[in-house]
């Protein structure tokens, strides 16, 4: 139903229709400037207690901070919604203090996407409240959003101390974090043991941005994913993540074009990746042609 001019007023409509759902799991709204209103609608839904709602998406939806709030309200009970996409809904730092509160509260939800809505390091805080006490979100998107140095390090404290999170993809991409922000989310990887994708494209990271991220990964247990696309990393930094790539066999991926990077650096990298792989599916091969020997002498016998 995305993009279908569904309005206030259609989502009243669509309100009436969903309190009678006793099958759909799935819903995509996106795009259909429903507005607050619209919001304290779908919210009612989410309410209800027999809500079958597993997705979510209200992307670009002009909701607000108000009408962000309402959901994150009604989320606080939800039981069965596991994935909520909220991007693009100008729901500005007003709005965060009740994310927090949701995902303090919430028990199922496990992917909020935050995308593109003014939040900064005001609203970083607060969400960090609701994070160091959440154990069942696995994936949070917060591209686009202005965090800069300090937000970084609020949410790197954050799931630093909170060693239960289950977060395991973490998307800061365009979020103005800088050589300082990149350092902060280093020091997140040295501690975490359970962020495995994570991206920091587009926030003019440098080389001192980079060598810090190189030790970070270096010591990361869970680390198999970096986008560092989009950046000002040059040679040296670029040579350090090589370096940490070689050092942690976890890590199977790290992009970084659109850097100030040469070829032949870049071809060294992405050789080294693909080698990884490669044994990898190796391994995996010999595993499963030993696993299916074992069965068949089982059955032999």
């Amino acid at each position: 139903m995305s993009e279908n001019k569904v309005g206030p007023d259609g989502a009243v409509l669509l309100q009436k229709a969903l309190e009678k759902n006793t099958y759909l799991t799935y819903l995509d709204l996106s795009m259909n400037e429903i507005g607050s209103s619209g919001g304290e609608c779908i919210a009612e839904v989410l309410a209800i207690p027999t809500s079958l709602l597993s997705t979510l998406l209200l992307y670009g939806n002009y909701l607000g901070s108000s009408g962000v709030s309402f959901i994150c309200d009604a989320m606080r009970g939800n039981r069965e919604l596991k994935r909520l996409h909220l991007g693009n809904n100008n729901a500005t730092d007003e709005s965060c203090q009740k994310i927090g509160e949701m995902l303090k509260s919430n028990k199922s939800l496990e992917m909020l996407d935050l995308r593109l809505n003014n939040i900064s390091v005001g609203g970083m805080k607060e969400i960090c409240k609701g994070l160091e006490q959440n154990q069942t979100l696995r994936e949070i998107i917060l591209s686009g959003n202005p965090l800069g140095p300090i937000g970084a390090d609020e949410l790197s404290k954050c799931l630093c101390k909170h060693q239960r999170s289950a977060l395991t993809t973490v998307d800061l991409s365009s979020c103005n974090l800088g050589t300082t922000g990149g350092a902060r989310i280093a020091v997140l990887l040295r501690s975490s043991n359970s962020i495995r994708e994570l991206n920091l494209s587009d926030n003019s990271l440098d080389d001192e941005s980079a060598i810090a991220l190189a030790s970070g990964m270096k010591f990361s247990v869970s680390l198999t994913t970096a986008d560092l696309s989009c950046n000002d990393i040059g040679e040296e930094g670029a040579s350090h993540l090589v370096e940490a790539i070689n050092e942690n066999i976890n890590i199977l991926s790290v992009t970084i074009h659109g850097n100030k990077v040469h070829r032949i650096v870049q071809n060294k990298l992405e050789n080294l990746i693909e080698e990884r792989l490669s044994a990898n599916r190796t391994e995996s091969t010999k595993r499963l042609t030993d696993l299916k020997k074992k069965m068949a002498r089982t059955a032999d016998s």
